[in-house]
């Protein structure tokens, strides 16, 4: 007897061990949402297949059955809930795991959450469900940016407080995207500024870099060094007093005009119009003798004007006659007392953009104090924001 009872609790041990380790028991098992959800109008069809959703897979899929991605009408993403994702049986996408990058392009025939075609002019945000096996609850992420499928040629991406990537999807233009110091400023995503120096990913064909004048928070030069030194084939436009602290002057484009005064040079297909203009004076200090570049610059058939830290006054902006210019999209510093209704009406009247951008903010900043001005322009102010024109 007393046999049978050890051989019967060893049994017991061996069932009890094996149903801990084995797959079968879910209960320790969980999922949680996806990180750096966004989405992307990367083509000009005016269908889904504009539409392109990248997101970063969760670290531990074990418990993970599969992704699903929902594209949800913008005005109602407010209350597309973890219920309401359940509810749904159609109008979904399901996104296999096991791949830590993800990067999925619509079909052209998906619809929306509602069942509705994905059109122009409509603006969507999309959801990733994390479906957890039997036994494991759903999670559903955060919405991504929002977008609207529209015909465009270009796409202005954020890099950090006053920087910024233009590009025609071909090839493209940074102003100010390689810093130095930016505390209290709007900080550059991880990783972000060393892909730009190598020439990786999205930054892969940049022709120009361009910074607009020599403070910190607009310029390292050890950074651009490193940049130039990745990519042979760029060139980059800095104020004269930057010049000499490029290691390579074969790939420094020699435009420096004088105050008032205006350069401009062809790179590949990119123009680009150096316009010197004076900085502004605030914090108590006088940068009357600094340096200050704005960059005209028409790619992919757009004309776009980054000011850098512009001293918002008539006497500035009439040498260089920018009505005339059309600009699509006008790039301005906003913080502090330079975000005012008669600097407003200073740009309407000596630029008159079709679109405006706000750039420069402070981390303190809310986006709402440069709209409360500024109500129809875009604000970036979270690195990797893009908008397209």
């Amino acid at each position: 007897m007393k046999n049978i009872i050890i051989l019967f609790t060893a049994a017991a041990f061996i069932f009890f061990q094996c149903d801990s380790d084995g797959e079968s028991d879910s209960s320790a098992l969980t999922v949680v949402a996806v990180a750096g959800l966004s989405i992307d109008d990367i083509t000009n069809n005016g269908n889904a297949s504009d539409l392109q959703v990248s997101f970063t897979s969760i670290t531990q899929e074990e418990g993970l059955e599969a992704y699903r991605l929902f594209i949800v009408k913008a005005a109602n993403s407010g209350s597309f809930t973890l219920a309401a994702a359940e509810a749904i049986t159609i109008n979904f996408l399901d996104i296999p795991k096991g791949t830590p990058s993800q990067k999925v392009v619509l079909d052209a025939t998906a619809l929306d959450s509602d069942g509705d075609e994905i059109v122009e002019g409509v603006s969507y945000r999309g959801f990733i469900l994390s479906m957890g096996m039997e036994g494991v609850s759903n999670v559903l992420s955060e919405p991504s940016n929002a977008i609207t499928i529209k015909q465009s040629s270009i796409k202005i991406t954020y890099i950090g407080n006053d920087g910024v990537h233009i590009s025609d999807g071909v090839q493209g233009v940074i102003i100010d995207a390689l810093p130095g110091d930016l505390s209290g400023w709007s900080p550059i995503a991880n990783g972000i500024q060393s892909a730009i120096e190598s020439g990786s990913g999205d930054f892969a064909n940049i022709k120009v870099a361009m910074a607009t004048h020599a403070h910190g928070d607009h310029v390292s030069s050890a950074s651009v060094n490193r940049f130039l030194s990745a990519n042979s084939g760029a060139k980059v436009i800095v104020p004269s007093g930057l010049q000499g602290s490029i290691s390579n002057q074969s790939q420094v484009a020699d435009l420096t005009p004088l105050r008032g005064e205006s350069a401009e040079e062809t790179f590949d297909g990119i123009k680009v119009k150096v316009l010197h203009l004076r900085h502004f004076d605030l914090f108590g200090n006088d940068f009357s003798s600094v340096d200050n570049f704005g960059f005209l610059v028409e790619i992919g058939g757009k004309k776009v004007l980054h000011l850098g830290d512009v001293d918002y006054s008539e006497e500035n902006f009439m040498p260089f006659n920018l009505t005339a210019e059309k600009i699509d999209v006008l790039l301005i510093p906003t913080f502090n007392t330079l975000i005012s209704s008669a600097n407003k009406t200073l740009i309407e009247e000596q630029i008159s953009p079709a679109h405006i951008i706000g750039l420069h903010l402070p981390t303190s900043t809310a986006k709402s104090v440069v709209n409360n001005v500024y109500t129809d322009a875009v604000v970036f102010k979270t690195s990797m924001e893009f908008e397209r024109y």
